[in-house]
């Protein structure tokens, strides 16, 4: 399973084809996340979660800190994406 912490990148974005861009001090990468299912969890009250795949096994799992709104923002930007005629996404 990969995991990625939102909170260490600068730059979120979503690009076309469920693409994540990450951008900070480190560097920058482009990931694909997964066409499976996506599930997210804001139940806890400092850090979202937002998981692909199954119930049984999730291959990508996307951390962040609740205060920041990323998590929340990031499942909205692929939930838009995944509609026709939309272009790239940034988060706050």
């Amino acid at each position: 399973m990969r995991l990625i912490q939102l909170d260490d990148y600068s730059t979120v974005e979503v690009w076309p084809g469920r693409r994540l861009f990450l951008g900070g001090s480190s560097g920058s990468m482009l990931i694909s996340l997964p066409k499976a299912a996506m599930t997210v969890s804001l139940n806890n009250d400092k850090t979202g979660f937002i998981y692909f795949g199954g119930a049984a096994k999730s291959t990508v799992q996307i951390t962040g800190s609740k205060t920041k709104g990323r998590i929340a923002s990031l499942a909205d930007a692929i939930v838009e994406q995944e509609r026709p005629d939309k272009g790239m996404v940034v988060l706050p």
